[in-house]
């Protein structure tokens, strides 16, 4: 199966240039000077004629994380929630007053005005955050927003939430029951097995993949014993083992459409001795009596193992 899908965000600059402009004879009457006023192209936020500025000015931004609402979140009806991001400022000069987030395409879920934008220093970072509402009717529904500066120049790249509205499936009920101390270690993760369930089919944005035996869903604690933030990766961390030593490793694709269907954790920069809760798609047999969490092929080393069965 293919990676994972990640969001690649292309920013734009904008940006102004240092002009350098001769002094007038003392003697010479002064005349009027040409200011030239800038325009956007094409909605591209970058100006036609540099604006004149003491100095080179930089704004620019780039995304971090979505904090809240991962992408496919369930949502009823109407039902209100709060949209917020993470970005950071990676220009030379803070985002001030005047700075906004916008609505620029799609569903705008109720939302009328910008979005107020905390003043950020270059190199911070700041969670930027909506209140919004989710349509009546059903349907997969995304907008997207960008930030401003006070000129209403765009900074940075569209950001984007992207929800699925209608009712909420029924809990699964086939949950398989870890048969020992479910905690081992591999490298620096303590991993813990919470539940496990089983589907025969998942479905994503209108495609729907059909295990070749069944999709075992293996949510996890996973608790980081290093030193430094780190992000799990169960691909070559940890697989599953059947009773024939079958090996079966991470479906990164439908892992990722799991996360944003049960709204768990992503796993992403995990900081020392904190914790997270994933979910793991594996596609096993399921003629197999009992089942393994074993360490993958990357793995350093690694301590105690996680028997379970799937009913």
């Amino acid at each position: 199966m293919a990676s994972a899908p990640v969001e690649t965000l292309v920013h734009v600059a904008v940006v102004g240039t240092l002009t350098a402009v001769a002094p007038r004879p003392t003697d010479a009457p002064a005349g009027p000077t040409d200011t030239p006023v800038p325009s956007q192209i094409g909605g591209t936020g970058i100006p036609s004629t540099p604006t004149r500025l003491a100095h080179d000015v930089v704004y620019d931004a780039i995304f971090q994380a979505d904090v809240t609402v991962p992408d496919g979140t369930r949502l009823l009806p109407g039902e209100s929630f709060t949209k917020t991001w993470r970005l950071k400022n990676t220009g030379d000069c803070p985002w001030d007053d005047g700075f906004g987030l916008v609505h620029v395409s799609g569903e705008r879920f109720g939302v009328t005005a910008p979005a107020p934008v905390p003043r950020t220093e270059p190199g911070q970072s700041a969670d930027l955050s909506v209140a919004m509402q989710a349509p009546m009717t059903p349907g997969i529904f995304r907008g997207e927003w960008q930030l401003r500066d006070g000129a209403g120049r765009a900074v940075g790249p569209n950001v984007y939430v992207q929800v699925a509205v209608g009712e909420v499936p029924p809990a699964v009920t086939n949950s398989a029951q870890p048969l020992d101390s479910a905690i081992m270690q591999v490298d620096d993760w303590e991993i813990k097995l919470e539940r496990v369930i089983t589907e025969a089919s998942m479905s994503s944005y209108g495609s729907t993949y059909k295990a070749a035996g069944v999709f075992a869903l293996v949510f996890l604690q996973v608790t980081n014993r290093g030193l430094r933030p780190d992000t799990f990766v169960a691909i070559g961390t940890l697989d599953v083992m059947d009773t024939s030593t079958t090996r079966s490793t991470q479906d990164s694709l439908l892992s990722s459409v799991a996360q944003r269907a049960h709204q768990t954790d992503f796993g992403v920069d995990i900081n020392p001795d904190a914790s997270a809760h994933v979910v793991v798609v594996y596609d096993v047999e399921p003629s197999s009596s009992s089942y393994r969490l074993v360490p993958g092929i990357l793995a350093r080393r690694s301590s105690g193992t996680i028997t379970f069965t799937i009913p």
